[in-house]
C-alpha cells in the first residue's frame, strides 16, 4: 500500500503538471501577433483613420489604461493610433465610455458604443480544455458568463452574437500563447494594410 501524498506535495504536482504544458505549448505554437482593435465607438479603420486626430484623449482617460498608442512597426497604418491590446489589457466598455467623451474629432461616437469591438474565436489547438485539462478561465472571468460564453462538456464555447469582443477572456487566458482570440467585428476591423 503507498504512503498518502500530503496536500503540499499534491499541489506541487498539479501546479508542476500544469507549468510544463504551458512551456510545452508556447514553444509548440507559431501564432501571429497580438490582434488590436479600435476603441469603443470607432466606425471601420479607413473612417477611424481618417478621422482621429491622434489627441491621444481617449488614452489618457481609460480608467483601465486598456487603450495605448500602437508603436509595434512604423510602416503599419495603425502606427502612432490608439489601439486596444487585449493580451496586455482588455477593454470593459465602461457604462459612462469616457474614452468616447473625450474624443473631439468624432472618431469615436457615442451612437456606436453598442457595436461589438469583435467576437471571441477559441483556438481548440492551444486551448486546455479542448486537450482534457479543464481550465474555466475564459468562461468564469467574462462579464457576460454563460450568456457570450459557457462551459459546455467542459470546454469553453462562445455565443457569437452576445460577445461584445471586451477581451477579458483573452486577457486571462493562462497559456503562454493566448487559447483565445478576439477577431475585430466588420465595423470595427483594424487590419495591417
Amino acid at each position: 500500500m503507498s504512503e498518502p501524498i500530503s496536500r503540499k506535495d499534491f499541489l506541487k504536482e498539479v501546479f508542476g503538471f500544469f507549468r510544463t504544458e504551458v512551456e510545452k505549448e508556447s514553444r509548440n505554437i507559431g501564432i501571429a501577433a497580438d490582434s488590436f482593435l479600435l476603441p469603443p465607438g470607432a466606425g471601420g479603420q479607413d473612417e477611424f483613420l481618417q478621422t482621429c486626430s491622434q489627441s491621444y484623449q481617449c488614452v489618457s482617460v481609460c480608467p483601465y489604461q486598456a487603450i495605448e498608442v500602437f508603436r509595434n512597426d512604423p510602416q503599419d497604418a495603425r502606427y502612432g493610433y490608439p489601439v486596444i491590446n487585449p493580451r496586455r489589457q482588455a477593454c470593459y466598455l465602461c457604462e459612462d465610455f469616457p474614452c468616447i467623451s473625450a474624443c473631439k474629432s468624432g472618431a469615436l461616437r457615442m451612437e456606436r458604443k453598442t457595436i461589438p469591438l469583435g467576437t471571441a474565436v477559441v483556438l481548440k489547438d492551444i486551448c486546455f480544455s479542448y486537450k482534457g485539462i479543464y481550465c474555466p478561465s475564459c468562461v468564469v472571468k467574462c462579464p457576460l458568463s454563460g450568456i457570450a460564453i459557457s462551459m459546455v462538456d467542459n470546454k469553453p464555447v462562445v455565443q457569437e452574437e452576445e460577445c461584445t469582443g471586451c477581451g477579458i477572456c483573452v486577457q486571462v487566458c493562462p497559456t503562454e500563447q493566448p487559447a483565445i482570440r478576439i477577431k475585430p467585428s466588420t465595423q470595427n476591423r483594424m487590419e495591417k494594410r
